[in-house]
């Protein structure tokens, strides 16, 4: 069992602020830090075999459509769907709003925290996609017990639900849950920079509340 997880030097910084900021550990900052990004997940998924047809057509099926209203985001008329880089993207307005994955026996939709880009890069906000200095392991360095306790399993059985798919217990440990930390350390410390309040940012967190749009 790998028992040593090493962050990045930049993700250690921030984590360092935010540990000062809200008078947290660092070890309780990164569990909140895996439930943040874990909020991040996809919105919804569908059996792929149904839609890939539609995909290549690049249209949508009405149950697909239907999957977005009980989700709360209705698609107008105007709503297209194209493909880039390998992906399916849901355009509103000109602009990214969702992406679409296809993976061996479904799709997943996830939605786009951040718009098209002036020089076209796109910020993706899947876990697989993310990778916010992970070939640098010269930050904080934590044992296993310090950042799950006696609470592993639970942080295993969510991650790998929200994954969707089964993992070993050092691809768990050294790979997924770094990820989360990380993701949920970079989106913590955006929203608390437009917050500023540590009580008001807190509850917020606590509430379930929406702190503030990633734009």
């Amino acid at each position: 069992m790998t028992n040593k997880l090493l962050l990045s030097e930049e993700v250690s910084e921030k984590l360092r602020e935010l540990s000062k900021k809200l008078g947290l550990r660092r070890n309780i900052v990164c569990r909140i830090a895996v439930g943040r990004s874990l909020k991040e997940g996809y919105l919804f998924s569908l059996n792929y075999s149904d839609h890939e047809k539609h995909l290549e057509e690049e249209t949508l099926s009405s149950k697909l459509k239907v999957e977005f209203e009980k989700k709360g985001h209705g698609l107008n008329k105007q709503a297209k769907i194209s493909n880039n880089d390998g992906a399916w993207w849901i355009k509103r307005g000109g602009k990214e709003k969702y992406r679409i994955e296809k993976t061996d026996d479904e799709l997943k939709v996830y939605k786009v925290g951040k718009m098209l880009k002036d020089d076209g890069d796109i910020q993706k906000t899947t876990l697989d996609d993310f990778d916010f200095g992970f070939d640098d392991s010269n930050g904080y360095e934590f044992n296993r017990y310090t950042l799950t306790g006696e609470y592993d399993d639970y942080f295993k059985a969510m991650i790998v639900q929200a994954e969707g798919k089964s993992m070993s217990d050092e691809e768990f440990f050294t790979k997924y849950l770094r990820k989360h930390i990380e993701r949920g350390i970079e989106l913590m410390y955006k929203e608390y920079q437009r917050v500023g309040s540590k009580y008001t940012y807190l509850s917020k967190l606590a509430d379930g509340e929406k702190v503030v749009e990633m734009k």
